[in-house]
């Protein structure tokens, strides 16, 4: 109960020090530490996941163009010590035009996020977003990324986090986050149960195994 409470304060926090420092985030209306919840405003607009890759996907330049916008925004997060925690094309809004002469681009759930100005733990918040746009994104992953780094120019220790980025990501050679397909067998005969299959994770095999996550991708029965 603590924690959440402690996380809860935290996230409300770091929302209005956002805001102050020129990203834009949801207004927050209340915060209720008794019940670890925040009323905040809500943002008419569209996840850019879906503006990325969704049934409504833009052309790449307008893509490349929001991009660069992303970069711009988490420069200013990290120049002021607030590291987001969670970035993902998931957590991140295109408000509606309505009333606004551009789209803006709204950043949601600090749930995770925290104050730190180490280049470090800014070089693993950029990351886990370049992991996350591969995982989701992979066919512009790298152009979306490219884009994110030209806009991260305003980085006080751009060259450092960059630099950091590079390291990390030689530690884990190969490894990248990646959404796989459910499996479907359309075969009369049962092989699948001697050789084994894959499918997504149960709700009883999540309570089971506490590593893996919903929608986790895993071997069931067999040698698969």
């Amino acid at each position: 109960q603590y924690l959440r409470k402690k996380r809860t304060r935290k996230e409300a926090k770091l929302l209005g020090e956002s805001k102050r420092r020129g990203v834009i985030t949801p207004l927050v209306y209340h915060v209720d530490e008794e019940n670890s919840t925040i009323i905040l405003e809500k943002v008419k607009g569209k996840d850019v996941k879906e503006l990325f890759s969704g049934k409504n996907k833009l052309e790449i330049s307008e893509i490349l163009a929001i991009s660069k916008s992303i970069g711009v925004n988490v420069a200013r997060l990290h120049n002021c010590g607030i590291i987001h925690g969670d970035l993902t094309t998931s957590n991140i809004i295109q408000r509606n035009r309505e009333n606004h002469q551009e789209a803006d681009i709204v950043f949601i759930d600090f749930g995770l996020g925290k104050n730190s100005n180490l280049v470090e733990d800014k070089g693993v918040d950029l990351l886990v977003f370049k992991k996350a746009i591969n995982g989701i994104h992979h066919d512009i992953s790298q152009e979306c990324f490219n884009s994110i780094l030209e806009g991260y120019q305003g980085a006080d220790d751009y060259k450092k986090i960059v630099a950091k980025i590079e390291e990390y990501t030689q530690y884990l050679p190969g490894v990248s986050v990646s959404i796989d397909s459910k499996r479907i067998y359309n075969f009369d005969c049962n092989m699948s149960h001697l050789l084994g299959y894959t499918r997504e994770i149960t709700s009883k095999q999540l309570q089971r195994y506490k590593y893996y996550a919903p929608g986790d991708i895993i071997g069931q029965n067999g040698i698969e």
